[in-house]
């Protein structure tokens, strides 16, 4: 069995979300190893105009941090109260796993249809 990559994208593939729709979300660290520390969550917007992932980071997450119990990170709110409607997002998770060399980076894609 091979080791899993440090970026894969979360289980359910693409998710549709509403205009202020609250999201709350867990990752399941079990691929890559027990007891993930060192975590961080970002949110990036896909940017038509540019072809780059814009960070809306504070627009996403406008507070709280991830939390952890056993092998669950569980994210905190995504608020898409602010988002715009059409937009692809990409929310990603890093943590560490003791021994397990580079952090792991899983995301999820959710886009906003109204």
């Amino acid at each position: 069995m091979t080791a899993p990559t440090s970026e894969l994208e979360f289980v359910e593939g693409e998710l549709e979300v509403r205009l202020s729709e609250i999201l709350y979300k867990t990752v399941d660290t079990t691929p890559w190893g027990d007891s993930p520390d060192a975590m961080s969550v970002e949110a990036h917007a896909w940017n038509k105009n540019t072809l780059v992932w814009d960070d809306v980071t504070s627009v996403i997450i406008p507070s709280g941090s991830a939390e952890t119990s056993g092998n669950v990170i569980t994210l905190p709110a995504l608020n898409f109260t602010n988002a715009v409607a059409g937009t692809l997002y990409r929310v990603t998770v890093q943590f560490t796993i003791a021994g397990k060399g580079a952090p792991f980076r899983p995301f999820g894609l959710l886009r906003c249809i109204e």
